[in-house]
């Protein structure tokens, strides 16, 4: 084996060990995140809603999925809206995913001007509880993944 193929089989290793830990290791953490983020920008930067009860799901760790890319991993809240605000109970009631309501401020057609959600605005959850696990976590967990796996980490 020549030295390129020895290295080449070397950088393969790692990436698949890399994406094992990202997979398989480090979600916990970044349920953990998700939670902390929707509990601090969902949550208590809205406390008191007027028009509807909350499902406290977004705080439930059991409600993300995470789905692999290369060398990372793609964060998902797969919740539904609410079906007690299905038609009649109100208008405009969107059966999709909440996430992306929440996160972009748009798809509450049932609001009216000057309610209380309006003040609201965007919530962006996921993207900035990924950003808050990178920057506090992801370092060391990745670090003690790798280590598990045999690696030298400085």
């Amino acid at each position: 084996m020549s030295l390129l193929d020895a290295y080449n089989a070397a950088m393969a290793q790692l990436r698949a060990d890399v994406n094992d830990v990202i997979q398989n290791d480090m979600c916990d953490g970044i349920r953990v995140a998700m939670v902390d983020s929707a509990r601090t920008r969902v949550y208590e930067a809205y406390p008191n809603p007027k028009r509807y009860v909350r499902r406290g799901t977004l705080t439930d760790p059991s409600h993300y999925r995470f789905y692999p890319i290369d060398m990372g991993v793609e964060v998902e809240s797969p919740i539904m809206g609410n079906p007690a605000y299905a038609p009649p109970a109100s208008s405009g009631w969107n059966p999709g995913y909440i996430s992306h309501i929440i996160e972009s401020g748009d798809g509450y057609p049932w609001l009216s001007k000057g309610d209380d959600m309006n003040t609201i605005g965007p919530r962006p959850y996921l993207t900035e509880g990924m950003k808050d696990y990178v920057s506090k976590s992801a370092s060391a967990d990745l670090t003690d993944g790798l280590r598990a796996r045999g690696y030298i980490v400085e």
